[in-house]
């Protein structure tokens, strides 16, 4: 039975939901958005029910941060609402979600398009979305004057394959740089990335784009 994941903070509609797929689908369920990531994480559902309006962290923000997610971006979302789809249902679709439906819910169609999601490996129709993430990084490499330089800076914006941050080093197009995490003393390898774009705020005040040349697999996406 493949696992499935409900998030909704109304215990009688968690409950409901349950009895009508518990046939078919191993339940996880939970009323905890925060608990839900942790779930997600560790049980790797192969689809998720979210319910919107929740105390504390938005069906939203869940949708967006898994759909954003490497490790989760792939897993579907359908979005259970009392509010009507539309007001909410494009919206959502922008953030990831694969499906609208409004309570109550029809429970047909929502049995054939979880059927329809769970086994068919879609691709990801969505760009590779961004995360507005500030994390201390050092970077290492040589400047355009072929100098060797070793700087500390923070992220701006990640995805799963670059980021955006900072630096007061003059780099070329397509210079290579070594990447490290920082936190505090400690220090750890990502790997190398190359600059693809250069963005300026200021006279003095570049913005560096880098996509890494291989697809490292402790990134923070």
């Amino acid at each position: 039975m493949h696992r499935i994941l409900i998030v909704d903070d109304d215990d009688a509609m968690r409950m409901l939901l349950k009895e009508r797929l518990s046939d078919i689908y191993d339940i996880v369920e939970t009323g905890d958005p925060a608990e839900a990531f942790a779930l997600t994480l560790d049980l790797c559902p192969k689809c998720i029910l979210l319910d919107l309006l929740m105390p504390g962290l938005t069906g939203f923000e869940m949708c967006k941060t898994l759909s954003s997610l490497s490790l989760t971006k792939k897993t579907p979302i359908l979005v259970l609402s009392g509010n009507s789809p539309g007001q909410y249902g494009d919206f959502c679709s922008h953030l990831g979600a694969r499906d609208y439906f409004q309570k109550p819910i029809d429970f047909n169609r929502l049995r054939t398009r979880m059927t329809e999601l769970i086994d068919q490996d879609l691709p990801d129709p969505r760009p590779e979305l961004r995360a507005k993430v500030q994390v201390a990084i050092e970077l290492r490499g040589l400047n355009r004057y072929g100098e060797a330089f070793q700087e500390l800076t923070s992220t701006e914006d990640v995805s799963v394959s670059g980021f955006r941050c900072g630096c007061a080093v003059p780099l070329d197009q397509r210079s290579i740089v070594e990447v490290f995490l920082r936190s505090g003393d400690l220090k750890r390898r990502i790997g190398r990335a190359q600059v693809v774009h250069t963005l300026w705020r200021g006279k003095h005040d570049p913005r560096y784009g880098f996509h890494f040349t291989q697809r490292p697999t402790e990134w923070l996406l």
